[in-house]
């Protein structure tokens, strides 16, 4: 191989750390989404009256904080709730809601790392899994044959 079609091939698209790198830029919005969506649908658990004054949604730190003493009253402690947000229609009061964007940042970011690192160990292992494959269907060559 000349060292231009070396060069050509290392700068080739998907193949070097470049191609790692942009593979783990596009898991980027997928942290981003999976944290939004974790806190829509992951319950807060409420073990008191007093606690539905600060219920924190987000996974797996606190970034939205929605104050329930109106807006629900359950029948019984310990209780589930969810947040409420601007698209459940104009049936449903909005209670006050603050959020932190700065642990949502920090939260998409480790969602983030979680999802690197558990799709580089699948290929890690794929990987390992396709050579050991190779290595059993290679031709073994004996001392007789040779």
């Amino acid at each position: 191989m000349t060292l231009d079609a070396h060069a050509h091939h290392a700068g080739a698209p998907g193949s070097g750390w470049r191609s790692w790198l942009w593979m783990l830029l596009g898991f980027l919005p997928v942290a981003l989404g999976f944290t939004l969506a974790a806190r829509q649908f992951i319950p807060s658990s409420v073990r008191s009256p007093e606690e539905l004054a600060l219920v924190g949604f987000g996974w797996p730190l606190v970034w939205t904080v929605q104050d329930h003493t109106t807006a629900t009253s359950p029948a019984s402690y310990p209780t589930e709730i969810r947040y409420v947000g601007d698209g459940r229609g104009s049936a449903v009061e909005v209670p006050p809601t603050e959020t932190d964007w700065g642990f949502f940042l920090i939260d998409s970011l480790l969602l983030w790392a979680m999802i690197a690192v558990v799709v580089i160990s699948a290929v890690i292992t794929l990987h390992r899994l396709r050579g050991d494959r190779s290595a059993e269907t290679a031709p073994v060559i004996t001392r007789a044959e040779s």
